[in-house]
C-alpha cells in the first residue's frame, strides 16, 4: 500500500503529500523546459554541454565543478551551485544528442531530480533544450523557488552557454 496521499496541480507543479508512515512527507514536484538555437554545429556544443564544468566562470550560480568516478566506476559530477553543494550522476550519455545528469539526493534532502539536455541538428546551427524534472520537499524552498520563477536555473544555465560562444541568449520556454 502506498498510505494516504494526495496530489494538486498548479502551474507546471504538481505538490503530492503522503501521510502513511516511512512514504516521505510532502514534496512538489516540478518540470520545467527551455531551449533555444545556436549558430554552432552540434559537435561544438556538444563539448560544453557534456563537460559539467566548461560554464565555471560563465554560469555565475556553477562556482566548483570536479568530474570523479563512484565506486563502481560511474561519472559523477561534485558541484557547487547557486550555494549548494551536489553530486550529479551522469545517467546517460548519447554523443552529440542527449546528456542526462541525476542529482544522488542524500536521505532528508530538500531537493533533487534530473536534467535532460537534448541537441539536434537545426540547418548549420544546433536546438539545445534542456528540461529540469525535479522535487522538493521544504515548503520555504518551494516558496523560493515558485519565487524565483520555475525556469530561473535553466535560464541561468542557457545564458551561460550562449555567453560562452560570444551571443546573448533569450531562453524559450517550452
Amino acid at each position: 500500500s502506498t498510505g494516504s496521499c494526495s496530489s494538486r496541480n498548479q502551474g507546471g507543479s504538481r505538490t503530492r503529500c503522503c501521510a502513511s508512515p516511512g512514504a516521505g512527507r510532502c514534496y512538489t514536484q516540478t518540470r520545467a523546459r527551455a531551449g533555444g538555437r545556436r549558430p554552432q554545429p552540434p559537435e561544438a556544443v556538444w563539448l560544453v554541454v557534456r563537460d559539467l564544468a566548461a560554464l565555471k566562470g560563465t554560469w555565475p550560480d556553477l562556482t566548483e565543478a570536479t568530474r570523479g568516478a563512484d565506486s563502481v566506476g560511474r561519472e559523477i559530477w561534485t558541484e557547487k551551485v547557486d550555494g549548494f553543494d551536489m553530486r550529479l550522476l551522469v545517467t546517460e550519455s548519447t554523443p552529440v544528442n542527449r546528456c542526462v545528469t541525476q542529482i544522488q539526493s542524500p536521505p532528508g534532502a530538500v531537493f533533487g531530480g534530473r536534467w535532460i539536455y537534448v541537441l539536434a541538428p537545426a540547418g548549420s546551427g544546433t536546438t539545445v533544450t534542456v528540461t529540469e524534472e525535479g522535487w522538493v520537499t521544504n515548503p520555504l524552498y518551494r516558496l523560493m523557488a515558485k519565487l524565483g520563477g520555475q525556469h530561473r536555473s535553466i535560464d541561468g544555465y542557457l545564458a551561460a552557454l550562449g555567453q560562452h560562444f560570444g551571443q546573448t541568449v533569450k531562453p524559450e520556454h517550452r
